[in-house]
């Protein structure tokens, strides 16, 4: 079931950028990239995945002529994360993707000089005024996928953090519980095949608690949502 006709779009971009031409040159590595868009240019988390440790400096040392500022974050057995802020003078795709009225879903995933973007529209035409926009600015675009998705559905099954910053979307806790109940059990599907008070048996709690908390978490996500739209 969906609600509003909300699509879901995903596109490769090859374009010239730092991060594109860092893995072109480095194809051993893949990047995961949360890019914010400010009146000073592009900033943002970077997470490196793959190649070796020892090359880390190379890699860093390659973005230099392209980043005004890299500072190491923190690294686990999967990567290593940083922040930085770009002095590219290319034009951003997010600042298209924001002009046309659409909404990013992150991370980019940038790979082999290739960067993957999924991107939330309310209507088909903004995604034709995105790829116009991107064509215009000599940036290349494929089009991967165009579907109509349950936004509430889609988001409570991915990590919420790959939601932009600032959407700023939290779920308590049992707000995340009450979700994954209705995911699971269908309540979403049409026709729904659950009932409230059967999902609230589950967690062994009244009918109207569980819909307090399912109706809670909804609206969360939502506001969030049309926050980012104004």
């Amino acid at each position: 079931m969906t609600h509003g006709n909300i699509y879901l779009t995903k596109m490769a971009i090859t374009h010239n950028n730092c991060f594109t031409e860092l893995t072109k040159n480095f194809p051993e590595i893949f990047l995961f990239v949360f890019p914010h868009l400010s009146s000073e240019g592009t900033y943002g988390i970077l997470k490196v995945f793959g190649g070796e440790e020892s090359s880390m400096d190379e890699y860093i040392m390659y973005l230099s002529d392209f980043i005004r500022e890299i500072k190491k974050l923190a690294e686990d057995d999967s990567g290593t994360t940083f922040f930085y802020k770009s002095i590219s003078e290319h034009e951003s795709v997010l600042k298209g993707v924001i002009q046309c009225g659409c909404i990013p879903n992150f991370p980019v995933i940038v790979s082999e000089g290739k960067e993957t973007w999924n991107i939330f529209s309310a209507e088909k035409t903004r995604i034709i005024a995105l790829f116009k926009w991107l064509e215009s600015t000599n940036i290349e675009v494929k089009l991967l996928s165009h579907k109509p998705v349950d936004p509430l559905s889609f988001i409570a099954q991915h990590q919420i953090s790959t939601i932009p910053v600032t959407v700023n979307i939290q779920l308590t806790d049992k707000q995340k519980e009450a979700i994954k109940i209705a995911l699971d059990m269908g309540y979403y599907e049409w026709p729904r095949k659950i009932k409230v008070e059967d999902m609230a048996s589950v967690l062994g709690i009244s009918r109207s608690s569980f819909l307090h908390r399912l109706r809670k978490a909804e609206k969360v996500i939502m506001d969030g949502i049309g926050r980012w739209l104004e």
